[in-house]
């Protein structure tokens, strides 16, 4: 289990992003790092990922951004949680700046959009149902096998969880999607695993799924090495990548 650190934060809370799929939206991250530690996790490449070993939680996130928004003559319509964490990690001290830093978004008419592999706590839930035209979600599900979960993401919330969250949030009146991101290639993208997910998340009262594949950088393809203990597993789903398509 990594161990939380905390700082303050001295750059600007509001920042772009360098996700082309975000770009048009400022950001927030709660940390920099997340106690998650999927082993797929594109962050693991960037220059300032502080290692599977530690989390750094700006503490004085929430604060600052109240400071921040004060100077702006023209404040965002919405906020995007978190290019590179979850903002929902089951971490009292991570959860309660998540909190803190969404309702001071919502109170004032920004609006909140974010993904999550995480449980979301009731009293988010709460706070989301009095906002729900201003709350954008996605829970990250992949697939429906939780012994494939634990391979991948093992920190993650279980999948009877995330189809809960997914189900608490569609209820509240909040846009609503899963986010099956990344799907790798021969693992969890058969006919079968991908109608399965499809019909289970549509019980749930979810009836749209983003979809992304895996992207095997260096960083990515080091960690997959080291923490898949099956070798028959990793070999499968390194082999479609060999010749670089």
């Amino acid at each position: 289990m990594a161990r939380l650190i905390e700082k303050n934060r001295k750059s600007n809370v509001l920042t772009p992003s360098q996700l082309r799929c975000l770009s048009k939206i400022p950001t927030i991250n709660i940390t920099t790092g997340c106690f998650h530690n999927c082993i797929y996790c594109y962050t693991k490449g960037y220059s300032q990922y502080p290692g599977d070993d530690k989390v750094i939680l700006f503490s004085n996130t929430a604060d600052k951004l109240s400071e921040e928004l004060a100077r702006k003559r023209k404040k965002p319509q919405a906020v995007y949680f978190c290019p590179s964490c979850d903002p929902f990690q089951p971490i009292p001290q991570i959860l309660d700046q998540t909190y803190k830093t969404v309702e001071i978004l919502l109170k004032i008419g920004i609006g909140v959009q974010f993904v999550t592999k995480a449980i979301v706590p009731d009293n988010f839930i709460t706070l989301f149902a009095e906002y729900s035209n201003l709350v954008c979600a996605q829970v990250g599900l992949t697939c429906v096998d939780d012994n494939i979960r634990k391979i991948f993401e093992p920190r993650t919330a279980r999948v009877c969880e995330k189809l809960s969250t997914l189900q608490k949030l569609a209820e509240i009146g909040v846009t609503t999607g899963a986010r099956a991101d990344p799907l790798i290639f021969g693992v969890m993208d058969s006919d079968e695993s991908m109608s399965d997910l499809f019909s289970t998340i549509s019980e749930a009262g979810v009836k749209e799924t983003a979809i992304g594949y895996l992207f095997l950088r260096p960083a990515i393809r080091k960690s997959l090495e080291r923490n898949i203990k099956d070798k028959q597993l990793l070999y499968k789903l390194l082999e479609p990548y060999s010749d670089g398509t």
